[in-house]
């Protein structure tokens, strides 16, 4: 994991509308700033938003509400982050609530192709989303906090811990969680398998119960096959005379039908006689109507001519008054204009009125200023001067300022090529100690290897006779399930041979209660005997089965306590097997070692030599000589610039007074020269406005309006009478158009009155031929009734040989399957035997698989060989940090006071005052030492977890550091920088804020909050 981008909203100290800290930006930085401002607040973002986790109080259950910020209600912070190549972010919120609060979580990856997030998070369900982002990352945030993160307070996080603690945070850094993953899948699959055998071993039993019973099936069949044959003759001659009843049923049905069909026939002409009666009286009403309203002719037409005359008076006196609208919007278009000319004529007159008091203000105002004119052109010639002085000096200022540049950028690449030779030379020298420690320790690891070489062969020769023990008691256990489940089988026999035995003497009937077949009293004799023996050999077989398994399990048990005393004495096996593998490497690291010591230490030697002779930057040691000269050249005196400086702000006013003074000379002489225009303007404006010489046109145009409007004539009056009279009026025209349309419908209503009287006869005439017709069919219905009495007690005899033949038809499908079963089951039954051999294989398999994923098998191989790394490391950076005055040891066993070992992860600390308890060293010593296996363990995980995370993030802890142990803090860390895409430190000791490249600076404002600032 490689963080990518921080932002921040109401978090902790930090407030709203905080730019986001962008990480591509720098590779190792210190956060820098005073406490309390804020540094510790941006990783407690981090950590909040990936695991929901941060610093809290101590009464706090979660600690989400105090993260908040003072005064706030919603909090929020979002972080993107690399890993393997994929772009996520995460969304973390916190919404304060009157009944607690809210949070949400979201989880997103980038999607290249289009070019946006996606999310990943688990729907509404913040547990589940916070477990998948836990599984992307493969970590804890206990893990996190006791290896990559040395937390403010905390950096004996994992120091102080018990052994069983560190041990589980060492195998989460190792991600050893995968292989309890594998022994659980590996156990789960063992007792599938068992299962699966198990069932399989049921399963054949069950098979053998049902192929017991195949001849007697197979005679019965033979029996049934006869009693079809007599049966199919019988229906078919039943059927024969069925058919013929039916035959004769259709044709009476036939006629009935035809009875049926000819009843609605009959209906429908009877209706259709009474509508054409019906619509030839509506007819008849209608030509009444007609010849009334054609009698009042003459009448309804002078009324109509009356009225068209009202409409035409109308109509001439609306165009009048149409005529007058237009003529009375003409005179109020008119007299506007005219009384927007008069405004213009004032309007200007105004305006050369204000014009002429402004060139007389202006008069004055110039007189005033000519009078300070020498003092103000003697000024601003200074000025200027002045300007150009300065500007020569600010030219020599720039380059003076250039050089200055160059000459520190000198200086300092020249410091840095220095530090850079002395931190190889430091590196080279831990190396050199490095390796002569793994010397050392290979002579002591070849001395221990043959005393565990020895104890490796006692222990093997125990481990093959466990073995050999597991294995009987294996094949113990299988006997003792099969015989159970055999058991089991064949109490289920019993109860079901018990049962039929029950059923078979209750029966009172001619038939088998079992198989329905015909049974006489020798037979059910004959039948419960052999029951009855078969029920006591079961009961005899159970109790032999049951006294076996009891021996059986008797026998498991000694092997079983024989087994635990072996377990016992070769539990430290593993473990000299990992040891013995650890010290041949150390041996074989050893040999190497003292190869290496013998080629650094001639590099050493060279490199002292060049720092001592001054042999590095020889270009940059040159051009600073020449850049000094150069600036010795440029003549550049601050004094002599700053006095100019001074001079510019005192000569500055003079610029806008000389502007003013000009300004005022020139408005003074055209105020002058345009006075005596202005005032001529203004008596031709009153001239105008006494004597109305403005709109003259308009004028005239206005009175040959209002002539036209007299001449019109419109009488408003007479409009309205004549209007409403035609109102009154206006149904003569109605009645008009109805007096013509009653005269063309008047011949159409007759023809259709002729029609309706033909069609009321014919529908009369059809529905009496339809009544003879349905006389003569009702006589052939009587014999129907008879017909169907017989037609029934046929279908019952049919039906009755029928149901006969179904039912052997029934039990010979049932007798057939039952044999198509038992064929199946025998070529089942080798299936089944395979399955069982390939299920108790894959049980063996798995189990041994459990085992070996097990805490005893890969797991404590694989700590067991990442301890000396561990070990290596620590002390390799404890060397640079103490000047190898203090060593640690990891071991994973501790001796028993009763004997024997136990399996721990205990830290030794020692020095050369010899081993001593870790309380008892003092807080700067304690520092290192924690230091050194945090960082020992951070590289542990990012070279062993899958490169899953590679950031390493120092909080504080460096207080407690003189000054010399800070200087071999800072190497330590630009040392183990390479290791980690990302390295953060985040301190307020003012010795390493300048040791980095990159700081980011945190300061606090009481508005606003806190607020960060990259320096480069």
């Amino acid at each position: 994991m490689v963080p990518i981008r921080l932002t921040l909203h109401n978090f902790l100290s930090y407030g709203e509308g905080v730019p986001p800290l962008d990480f591509t930006e720098f590779r190792v930085a210190c956060v820098s700033g005073q406490n309390g401002h804020g540094k510790s607040a941006l990783l407690d973002a981090l950590t909040w938003a990936l695991w929901g986790e941060a610093r809290r109080g101590a009464s706090d259950r979660k600690p989400d509400e105090g993260l908040l910020r003072i005064g706030a209600s919603e909090m929020r912070v979002e972080f993107e982050f690399d890993l393997e190549g994929d772009r996520y972010r995460v969304l973390r919120s916190f919404r304060k609530t009157a009944r607690g609060g809210v949070a949400s979580l979201e989880l997103q990856a980038f999607d290249h192709d289009r070019g946006t997030y996606v999310t990943l998070s688990e729907a509404n369900s913040l547990t589940k989303t916070q477990a998948r982002i836990e599984a992307l990352l493969r970590m804890s945030y206990e893990t996190f906090a006791t290896s990559s993160l040395v937390l403010q307070g905390r950096a004996d996080e994992f120091t102080t811990r018990p052994p069983r603690e560190r041990k589980t945070v060492l195998a989460e850094i190792l991600g050893l969680s995968r292989y309890d993953d594998l022994a659980r899948l590996a156990r789960a699959r063992a007792q599938d398998a068992g299962r699966s055998a198990d069932r399989c071993e049921a399963r054949l039993a069950d098979i053998d119960a049902e192929l017991k019973n195949r001849p007697e099936v197979e005679r019965e069949l033979a029996e049934i096959a006869s009693g079809l044959a007599q049966a199919e003759a019988r229906i078919e001659s039943g059927e024969k005379a069925l058919s013929d009843l039916r035959a004769r049923r259709s044709e009476i049905a036939a006629r009935g039908r035809e009875a049926e069909e000819a009843k609605p026939a009959l209906a429908r002409a009877e209706a259709e006689a009474r509508e054409a009666r019906q619509e030839a009286e509506q007819v008849r009403r209608q030509v009444q109507e007609d010849e009334e309203f054609l009698s009042r002719r003459r009448e309804i037409e002078a009324a109509a001519e009356a009225h068209a005359r009202l409409r035409a008076q109308e109509a001439a006196l609306q165009s009048k008054l149409h005529t007058l609208r237009e003529l009375e919007a003409d005179k109020a278009r008119l007299e506007t204009k005219i009384a927007e000319a008069r405004h213009e004529v004032e309007r200007r007159k105004e305006g050369w009125e204000a014009r002429l008091k402004a060139a007389q203000e202006a008069a004055q105002e110039a007189r005033r200023l000519t009078v300070r004119q020498a003092e103000i052109e003697k000024g601003h010639r200074e000025l200027e001067q002045a300007r150009r002085d300065d500007l020569t000096w600010e030219e020599k200022r720039a380059r003076f300022e250039a050089l200055d540049a160059q000459r520190q950028d000198l200086e300092r690449r020249i410091a840095e090529a220095r530090a850079r030779l002395t931190a190889d030379l430091e590196v080279l020298r831990a190396q050199r100690r490095a390796l002569d420690e793994r010397a050392a320790a290979g002579e002591r690891a070849r001395a221990e290897m043959t005393a565990a070489a020895s104890e490796l062969d006692r222990l093997t020769g125990l481990e093959r006779e466990r073995e050999g023990l597991r294995d009987q008691g294996s094949a113990l256990t299988a006997q003792i399930d099969a015989n159970q489940r055999q058991a089991e089988a064949l109490e289920r026999d019993l109860h079901e041979a018990s049962a039929r035995l029950d059923l078979l003497r209750k029966s009172e009937d001619a038939h088998c209660p079992l198989c329905e077949s015909s049974l006489d009293a020798r037979r059910r004799g004959t039948l419960v005997a052999r029951l009855s023996e078969e029920t006591r050999q079961k009961n005899r077989e159970i109790a032999a089965l049951r006294r076996k398994t009891r021996e059986d399990e008797e026998r498991r048990s000694d092997l079983r306590a024989r087994y635990q005393r072996y377990k016992d004495q070769t539990k430290g096996l593993t473990d000299l097997q990992g040891r013995i593998i650890s010290l041949e490497n150390l041996a074989k690291e050893a040999s190497e070692a003292v190869r290496e010591a013998s080629q650094l230490g001639e590099r050493i030697a060279a490199l002292e030599a060049r720092i001592e002779a001054g042999d590095f930057a020889p270009d940059e040691r040159r051009q600073l000589t020449d850049l000094q000269r150069a600036a010795e050249a440029v003549g550049y005196r601050r004094e002599r610039h700053a006095a100019v400086k001074e001079a510019l702000p005192r000569l500055s006013p003079f610029e806008a007074e000389k502007a003013r003074l000009d300004a005022a000379a020139e408005g003074l002489r055209r105020a002058l020269e345009g006075i005596p225009e202005v005032k001529e303007k203004i008596d031709t404006a009153d001239l105008y406005l006494r004597e109305r010489r403005y709109a003259q046109r308009e004028h005239a145009e206005l009175k040959a309006v209002a002539a036209r409007i007299d001449a019109l004539g419109y009488d408003p009056d007479r409009h309205r009478r004549i209007a409403s009279e035609a109102e009154r009026t206006a149904d003569a025209a109605t009645q008009r158009d109805r007096m013509e349309m009653a005269g063309a419908r008047l011949s159409r209503a007759k023809e259709d009155l002729a029609r309706a009287e033909r069609r009321e006869a014919a529908r009369y005439k059809e529905a009496e031929a339809l009544r003879a017709r349905l006389q003569s069919l009702d006589q052939d219905a009587q014999q129907a009734a008879r017909i169907e009495q017989s037609l029934s007690m046929a279908e019952a005899d049919l039906r009755a040989l029928r149901d006969e033949r179904d039912r052997l038809l029934q039990r010979r499908g049932g007798l057939a399957s039952h044999l198509d079963r038992c064929a199946a089951l025998a070529a089942e039954r080798d299936g089944v035997e395979a399955d069982q051999r390939a299920a108790r294989k894959d049980r063996e398999v798995y189990e041994t698989l459990t085992t070996a994923f097990g805490k005893d098998g890969i797991q404590a191989l694989i700590i067991e060989n990442a301890i000396p790394e561990i070990e290596s490391e620590a002390n390799r950076i404890l060397a640079r940090l103490t000047d190898n005055r203090t060593q640690v040891a990891i071991e994973s066993l501790r001796d028993l006071k009763k004997g024997g070992t136990r399996e721990t992860l205990d830290i030794k600390i020692s020095d050369e005052l010899g081993e001593r308890s870790y309380e008892l060293y003092s807080g700067g010593e304690a520092f290192r030492i924690n230091f050194a296996l945090r960082i020992a363990l951070a590289r542990l995980l990012a070279c062993r977890a899958g490169t899953r995370l590679r950031t390493l993030i120092l909080d504080e802890g460096f207080g407690t550091q003189d000054a010399e142990g800070l200087e071999h803090l800072i190497e330590a860390i630009q040392t183990i920088s390479d290791d980690f895409d990302k390295v953060l430190v985040i301190t307020h000791v003012d010795e390493l804020k300048n040791a980095f490249p990159v700081r980011i600076h945190v300061t606090k404002h009481p508005d606003v909050g806190s607020r960060f600032e990259v320096i480069y």
